[in-house]
């Protein structure tokens, strides 16, 4: 991080006095801070602030966001906390925070729409998604000098305290209930052995992995509004950075096939697929793709896999319908068109 030489020796003894806490009033006594999110990534992992990342993440989708605005909030609330947690045990210290954050402020849960991903709308509306809310709570642990890092499992992130000696998850849609690794998040999520071997879930993210996280996501949007090549460079990027994310894979092989570069994506789609083979997912959408290539019985096993998966999933009988009638496998088609009904009716079943 860059400031001007005649402000050096001011910093250096603001740092050492302030050490202890660690906050963003760091990086707002600087004259200036990076204006990319390249150069966050491009920095030590100590010197990095994850909320000022997120926020430069977010101006790229709101070019009118103050930063800074939104930094002095982050400090606001970890001030408001600072005295509360001193000295505190580990256990003692995140019940403070879930405590601040969901019922005295009123942080709440909320579906995935777009903005419940950015810091800026999630501190504005007082709610996020699983990512807004632990980017949040993340902002704020490193504030207070807490080791707390972002954990994930397939489509769903949280937050987790890690001192080496004491481990604790905070489930942030849940008011941060300590939820254990193995009985909740590899059940509910299906998560196989093999990513769990490979690190690939369940595991401390680095700052760089956790904005790469972010940036993913940011990508994920813009392609839904077709600007194809920008989500593609911050894809490209994500992955420079967290190499081993199979939704970053995933949402590039997306926008690839959107693109109709088939080979491409079903090149991606391989790699997310060698990370997670639990994905009834990527594997319903690789078969998208051979359909889309003309390669229909390679689609149909890729439904298949992805039935075998999520045997529950409407839409996967619906595309197999689909793939058996091009081929003439009428009868097989019918029993998949039956099924699809039968659990779209169980899913939505009619209004009384």
């Amino acid at each position: 991080m860059q400031c001007r030489q005649k402000n050096k020796k001011l910093l250096y003894v603001i740092f050492s006095f302030s050490a202890i806490f660690f906050n963003s009033s760091f990086f707002l006594a600087q004259t200036t801070y990076p204006q990319n999110i390249e150069q966050i990534l491009n920095l030590h992992e100590e010197e990095i602030d994850i909320a000022l990342a997120a926020l430069i993440i977010a101006k790229g989708i709101e070019p009118e966001l103050d930063i800074d605005k939104y930094l002095k909030q982050i400090d606001s609330m970890a001030d408001s906390l600072r005295e509360r947690i001193n000295k505190q045990d580990p256990r003692r210290a995140i019940q403070i925070i879930n405590d601040y954050l969901f019922m005295e402020a009123g942080f709440i849960d909320t579906d995935n729409e777009w903005r419940t991903f950015f810091l800026n709308r999630v501190i504005d509306e007082k709610k996020g998604s699983c990512l807004g809310l632990s980017i949040l709570y993340l902002s704020l642990a490193q504030r207070l000098n807490l080791p707390i890092y972002l954990a994930t499992a397939p489509k769903h992130y949280f937050v987790r305290y890690d001192d080496g000696k004491f481990k604790q998850n905070i489930e942030t849609t849940m008011k941060g209930l300590d939820l254990p690794d193995f009985t909740y998040y590899w059940r509910s999520y299906h998560i196989s052995q093999e990513s769990i071997r490979r690190g690939v879930y369940l595991r401390n993210l680095s700052k760089k992995e956790a904005i790469a996280c972010i940036l993913g996501t940011r990508a994920a949007f813009i392609g839904e509004k077709h600007i194809d090549d920008k989500a593609l460079a911050d894809l490209d990027l994500a992955l420079k950075f967290a190499p081993d994310n199979p939704e970053i894979y995933f949402n590039k092989a997306i926008i690839c096939c959107k693109k109709k570069q088939y080979d491409r994506a079903i090149t991606t789609f391989n790699k997310a697929i060698s990370l997670d083979p639990g994905s009834a997912e990527v594997y319903r959408n690789r078969g998208v793709t051979y359909e889309l290539k003309g390669e229909i019985n390679r689609a149909i096993e890729d439904y298949n896999q992805a039935i075998k998966l999520d045997p529950n999933e409407a839409s996967t009988y619906g595309l197999r319908f689909h793939a058996y009638r091009k081929i003439g496998e009428l009868e097989k088609a019918k029993k998949d068109f039956d099924k699809y009904i039968k659990l779209k009716k169980q899913q939505c079943p009619p209004k009384p």
